[in-house]
């Protein structure tokens, strides 16, 4: 940043890197064991409906999950590797 921070400036932060920061970093913040589909990790995620009204045009996935998606765009949340909300 302009402060000396290592912190980059907002508009350096492209969608990718939020949604990691959503999520890798936001566990590891936590000290907990998700964040990622990995072995080992907590089976939790949220299947977005790819097609859904909120995400067309989708010309960057990362983009339009991390600047438009909404709870209509959730197809199912999966928790402990079961599925406790819509269906897949």
């Amino acid at each position: 940043g302009r402060d000396g921070s290592a912190l980059p400036e907002p508009r350096q932060l492209d969608a990718r890197a939020i949604l990691r920061m959503a999520t890798v970093d936001g566990g590891a913040a936590l000290r907990r064991n998700v964040g990622a589909i990995a072995r080992g990790m907590a089976a939790d995620c949220m299947l977005i409906e790819r097609h859904s009204v909120d995400l067309e045009p989708m010309h960057d996935p990362w983009a339009a999950v991390v600047h438009r998606a909404s709870a209509s765009s959730i197809r199912a949340v999966v928790s402990g590797g079961r599925i406790v909300h819509g269906r897949v």
